[in-house]
């Protein structure tokens, strides 16, 4: 595997250098050839890694994540999604609920300031400062992977004081026009019919029957969590 990944490096960094060439109008007809070469080259080996790590993830029978970053719950949800039969609607559907425990649950962004940064464009910029800032800097957010035959459960959970989360699993007329807050209702419209939050609302569960278990495999289902 890591004579793959350097293998992929090396290909990208030629790659760079026969872009810049072609960009400064330096490239002749061989040097177009040769990227176009790497670039086919590139995409292969990459689906080739993607491939590999969505057959070594269904190997997992049970896996604990730690992340804090946006960019780390979008190449979670990607990960985790490989698991399911529909892996792009599934990273959508996790993908809203990984985000939602980071900006509003460790981060502490309300819905009101989260719609005032979206408007002026500042989101990013304050997800940054405040990933860095007390008491927000020492929180991370969790995904607990179960899994039984036919069966995946997934428990988000997340260190800052909940929400009231039931305005949030329907689609409300009066959102939308609004510039988010309907990603709870995506999941569950998408994937997650039953979303099932605990205690104050920073903690979510879903559970995902793949096919129905025959009775050899009934002792191994994931156990109900209450």
């Amino acid at each position: 595997m890591s004579d793959i990944v350097t293998a992929i490096d090396r290909m990208m960094s030629e790659t760079e250098v026969l872009s810049a060439r072609v960009d400064e109008g330096e490239a002749d007809g061989l040097g177009l050839a040769m990227l176009a070469d790497k670039a086919c080259r590139l995409a292969k080996a990459s689906a080739g890694i993607a491939r590999y790590m969505a057959d070594t993830m269904r190997l997992l029978h049970g896996a604990h994540f730690k992340f804090r970053t946006l960019e780390e719950a979008r190449g979670l949800a990607s990960c985790v999604a490989g698991l399911f039969p529909e892996p792009q609607k599934y990273d959508i559907a996790i993908c809203e609920l990984l985000l939602n425990a980071v900006e509003h649950g460790n981060l502490g962004i309300s819905f009101e300031e989260k719609s005032q940064l979206l408007a002026s464009d500042g989101l990013d910029a304050e997800v940054a400062r405040r990933l860095v800032m007390p008491p927000y800097a020492g929180r991370y957010a969790t995904l607990q992977l179960e899994r039984a035959p036919g069966i995946i459960q997934l428990t988000i959970r997340d260190e800052g004081e909940g929400f009231d989360w039931r305005p949030y699993l329907e689609f409300r007329p009066e959102g939308l026009h609004e510039l988010h807050g309907r990603g709870i209702a995506t999941a569950r419209r998408l994937c997650f019919p039953e979303l099932l939050y605990r205690g104050s609302g920073n903690e979510v569960t879903v559970t995902v029957v793949l096919s129905a278990p025959n009775n050899s495999e009934l002792g191994n289902r994931v156990p109900e969590r209450n």
